[in-house]
């Protein structure tokens, strides 16, 4: 879609099986109500220019998986991916303050990293997700209406230490710090037998990812391994460090 594009219409693309793909301009401000309602979308990036996803502007999208979502939008409304079952592992935009009612309901979504900024989560907003397994907040905790996690029995929550507002459960669910860290000063950190390594400690029991970005000008990061933290630590090693003049790493959930 062309950059001179401002606004995409209510239901404009619903029902459109055979479209499997979208590129979104950079102007967009907005996405109407069930605008790629059923659509075969397979994946979607949302500029920072967009500021509205209408209701369930993707609702039912049983192709899509990935959603990248840009700093313009403030709140996700009531079921905006609601019933897409093939998301899995989502983070949403750093500037959301509030996930609308059944914005989730009935998804495939397996990870959920939410930002500082949400304050609010509605009911059933991850509601009957059967394959939820972690709701990671990086802020305190939000203020709950209804029952956010109803019929979601295998969602644990977890939060950053510091943070304030909780405690062992939330919403219903088990609630638990999740503060996997670099031990930067540790001397396993830096380069052994031909491999740059570092350990990491924390929580015992919690998984995460060591990722890497595909480039560092543009930063994408992608996943390099999956561990778990076995009585409170873990080794990473990278034999391909070299490949590149340089390299980072961050950890993430799972």
């Amino acid at each position: 879609m062309p950059d001179t594009l401002i606004d995409i219409g209510d239901e404009a693309f619903a029902e459109c099986s055979a479209v499997v793909s979208v590129s979104l301009g950079r102007r967009l401000g907005r996405v109407g109500g069930g605008a790629f309602r059923s659509s075969g979308i397979g994946s979607v990036a949302i500029p920072n220019s967009v500021t509205s996803l209408g209701l369930g502007a993707f609702e039912s999208c049983s192709r899509l998986t990935n959603v990248t979502m840009g700093s313009g939008l403030t709140r996700l409304e009531s079921r905006v991916f609601r019933d897409s079952r093939s998301l899995r592992r989502v983070t949403v935009g750093e500037n959301v303050t509030r996930i609308g009612q059944s914005a989730f309901q009935q998804s495939g979504v397996t990870t959920v990293i939410l930002p500082a900024a949400v304050g609010f989560l509605d009911d059933r907003a991850f509601g009957s997700c059967n394959a939820l397994t972690g709701v990671y907040f990086t802020g305190k905790a939000p203020t709950i209406v209804g029952v956010p996690f109803n019929g979601s029995s295998l969602a644990t929550v977890f939060y950053r230490e510091g943070t304030t507002g909780w405690s062992s459960s939330f919403a219903g669910r088990p609630a638990r710090v999740w503060d996997p860290r670099i031990s930067v000063s540790d001397p396993a950190f830096g380069l052994r037998e031909g491999r740059f390594g570092f350990r990491i400690t924390g929580a015992t029991g919690l998984r995460f990812l060591v990722e890497v970005p595909e480039a560092i000008a543009d930063p994408q990061w992608v996943p390099l391994t999956t561990h778990v933290l076995t009585g409170g630590e873990a080794m990473f090693q990278d034999a391909e460090w070299n490949l590149r003049s340089s390299r980072f790493y961050r950890i993430s959930p799972p």
